[in-house]
């Protein structure tokens, strides 16, 4: 354990990019599609954590709660989010890493409260005036990571891949 408690642990880490549009619903899947010129949907960590296994760490879920989309982080074992209808397309290796895994969860659970809809105001209205990104896999995957950050999953797959 560190000074204030905490469990700092040595992570092998990689990014996974997702076709995440058969859960995203086919409205919201087609857009993602159509916004970032590629069937790569989605991005979130992927670490591999000693005697467990792989865990993928998912932010996209949400619900509305007193009037707000309230968004809950998720871990998955490796292999499930395939199972529920999500293509892994590639995995990349970025490293190995040191944190705290209940800080990372604890992160992602309250990293947005971004709607699908604010994200496609923000694609074809609020960049062009300047506003905010909206809070995202990307942005959550590439702060993480420590990597240079990019508003479309399929962006960061074109980069990185």
């Amino acid at each position: 354990m560190g000074e204030t408690g905490r469990r700092l642990t040595k992570y092998k880490c990689y990014i996974g990019f997702y076709d995440f549009s058969k859960l995203q619903g086919k409205f919201f899947g087609t857009l993602a599609k159509i916004c970032g010129l590629s069937n790569i949907t989605h991005v979130g960590p992927i670490i591999l954590i000693p005697g467990v296994g792989e865990i993928s760490i998912t932010i996209c879920e949400g619900k509305i709660v007193d009037g707000f989309y309230k968004t809950t982080a998720r871990v998955h074992k490796e292999g499930v989010l395939e199972r529920m209808g999500a293509v892994l397309v590639h995995r990349k290796y970025v490293g190995e890493f040191v944190f705290d895994l209940e800080d990372v969860m604890r992160r992602a659970e309250t990293y947005t409260d971004a709607h699908p809809w604010d994200m496609l105001f923000h694609q074809f209205i609020g960049r062009f005036l300047g506003l905010v990104r909206p809070r995202a896999c990307s942005s959550f995957v590439c702060n993480l990571f420590k990597l240079q950050e990019y508003w479309h999953p399929a962006s960061i797959y074109r980069k990185y891949k």
